[in-house]
């Protein structure tokens, strides 16, 4: 609300959408707009347009450009429910959203948008856009999907029955694309703080969680809670082109018959300087894969950096492993480091290890190994981790764990842990997404 109330205050004009209003109307509170079309047709750099509650079935297309200091603001009034709903509208067609953004510099706020034949919210050759508060639900197609542009923040949303499910319930057997989608070329991006959950059709798998492909450079993924997404729950794919320098911490992914987070260049493409960190992923099948697929073009993954995540009890599909190293064999790996992970009681294998002879520069160490694994690494640690309350979601480790001090600092290594504590608490790095904090810190 304080950074909501920040932008209104620096607003030009603040006009008004209300179900009882008129078109005809100056849009002002006491003479609203009735539809959120007409607004956006008629603000300019500065302005904010607050939305009544209510229910508006219509077709959204934001095309008008704020400035640098002077963005465009779209919200919900607050603490009002506005759903846009894409029932009774007409159809929205392959390659488009219930609402569309190619205007610069918009923040669109604490929307409900349902029901839609495509995308939920689709934003393209735009710069500066944040897409925040939202709640996207009953999608065919992805929640959100950004292409093509820089900037973009996506924060705080909530996106549900994403990825099939609007055709399901019509009967329709298709789906497309992922819940929340980056891709084709942005520089810049930040996927944060959003609450991803029961993401694609029942079995049907290409329904990723977060996916980040195809020329994108720049960008994060973090603080993500995704529950039971169809297929990845984070996905980074180079495909045909390139991923590079991209961080993806501090996200919790659980109860998903594929992989917790993925990495792969599926069509020849060059994945270069990914940092996989502070993570949990438990109750998958695959906890990561490096590379999750690939084509018959041979890509390369180049400097991945999978550090200090806990992967625990991967148990739902038919393989359960905790990582899969070289599961795809056209694709090469030069610089691959898994360093002071909790790799845990993941069913059949902790770290599996396939097609060496297409990778080079592989370095596992100081990583916390608990059951079977065919790769060990050097100075691993074995044993159960002690964690706080595993069954009960809570993975800090606890005060005789062997995890404790037996991480390294070599290379990259995080700066804080899953909590935000700075690392490390004590003498030596602690091994997985938690430090421990003595107890003479926390009086």
């Amino acid at each position: 609300m304080n950074r909501l109330k920040k932008m209104v205050e620096k607003s030009t004009n603040i006009y008004y959408v209300d179900r009882h209003g008129d078109d005809n109307n100056p849009g002002t509170l006491v003479s609203p707009w009735l539809t959120i079309q007409k607004a956006a047709d008629s603000v300019a750099a500065g302005d904010t347009v607050y939305v009544r509650a209510g229910t508006y079935s219509e077709k959204l297309s934001i095309t008008r450009s704020g400035s640098a200091g002077n963005i465009i603001t779209y919200s919900a009034y607050p603490d009002e429910t506005v759903v846009i709903d894409g029932n009774n509208v007409p159809p929205v067609d392959d390659w488009q959203g219930l609402v569309n953004i190619s205007g610069s510099y918009i923040a669109f706020l604490n929307f409900r948008v349902i029901n839609s034949r495509w995308a939920g919210i689709f934003v393209e050759n735009a710069d500066n856009v944040i897409i925040q508060g939202n709640y996207i639900a009953e999608t065919k197609s992805a929640g959100i999907l950004c292409r093509q542009g820089t900037n973009y923040k996506i924060l705080y949303n909530e996106l549900y029955h994403t990825s099939g499910y609007y055709v399901q319930a019509k009967g329709d057997s298709s789906d497309s694309q992922e819940s929340i989608s980056i891709q084709n070329e942005i520089d810049g991006f930040e996927v944060a703080y959003n609450y991803l959950h029961d993401v694609g059709m029942g079995g049907r798998q290409g329904c990723e969680g977060i996916d980040t492909k195809a020329g994108v450079r720049n960008g994060s993924a973090h603080h993500n809670r995704i529950i039971n997404a169809r297929s990845v729950g984070i996905y980074v794919d180079a495909w045909d082109t390139y991923a590079d320098n991209i961080d993806v911490y501090d996200n919790f992914i659980s109860d998903s018959p594929s992989s917790g987070i993925s990495v792969s260049a599926e069509d020849g493409g060059t994945v270069n300087g990914v940092r996989i960190y502070n993570n949990i992923v438990t109750g998958v099948n695959w906890g990561m894969m490096l590379p999750a697929y690939d084509g018959s073009s041979g890509g390369t993954l180049k400097n991945v950096s999978v550090v200090n995540n806990t992967i625990y009890n991967n148990n739902s599909g038919p393989d359960k492993f905790g990582i899969w190293i070289g599961a795809w064999q056209p694709t090469y790996i030069d610089g691959l480091y898994v360093r002071n992970n909790i790799i845990s009681r993941n069913i059949n294998n902790q770290i599996r290890y396939t097609n060496p002879e297409r990778h080079s520069n592989i370095v596992v160490e100081h990583n916390l190994i608990d059951g079977s694994s065919d790769l060990w690494g050097t100075d691993y640690v074995m044993g159960d981790p002690h964690f706080v309350n595993p069954s009960g979601g809570d993975f800090h480790i606890g005060s005789s764990s062997p995890a404790r001090g037996r991480g390294t600092s070599t290379g990259f290594v995080p700066v804080d842990d899953y909590d935000v504590n700075i690392r490390p608490q004590g003498a030596a790095y602690d091994i997985g997404a938690f430090e421990y904090i003595y107890k003479e810190d926390k009086a």
